[in-house]
């Protein structure tokens, strides 16, 4: 495809592939009962919330939790592999409004990288710290 690199190409500038720090009012993908519409939003929301907050060593095992379940998901419910797949491509799309960083040292090795927001909002932060001790008694991925 002759506009693979180019980034002002129409393609990449499609609705469903623009980052969204919104919830969505539909499904990404056409899905054929509302249960599963439902569903596909909530799993949007989980890569939302999965997305939004840094991974620090305390919230390490609510953020494997949270791909953990959403993957078991998709793999017991197969209509919402592809729901999964526009979700991911959609969130991990290039956008200027929200500026999130790696942030490494120097001379970091693999096993000390620690991906951060570079700007956390004190919102997200509230409800990651909400969301993170209620984890144990309430199944994350529908958060």
């Amino acid at each position: 495809m002759e506009t693979d690199g180019d980034p002002n190409c129409v393609l990449w500038r499609h609705p469903n592939l623009l980052y969204s720090k919104e919830n969505l009012t539909s499904p990404l993908t056409s899905l054929n009962s509302e249960a599963l519409q439902a569903e596909a939003l909530k799993l949007f929301k989980c890569v939302q919330l999965f997305m939004s907050v840094c991974v620090e060593q305390a919230g390490i095992d609510y953020h494997v939790v949270l791909a953990q379940n959403a993957l078991q998901q998709c793999l017991e419910v197969h209509e919402l592999q592809d729901e999964l797949c526009a979700a991911l491509a959609r969130q991990t799309a290039p956008h200027t409004h929200t500026k999130h960083a790696v942030q490494v040292p120097p001379a970091a090795t693999p096993r000390r990288l620690r991906l951060r927001p570079a700007k956390l909002t004190s919102v997200s932060a509230s409800t990651h710290q909400h969301q993170h001790q209620q984890h144990q008694h309430q199944d994350p991925r529908w958060v």
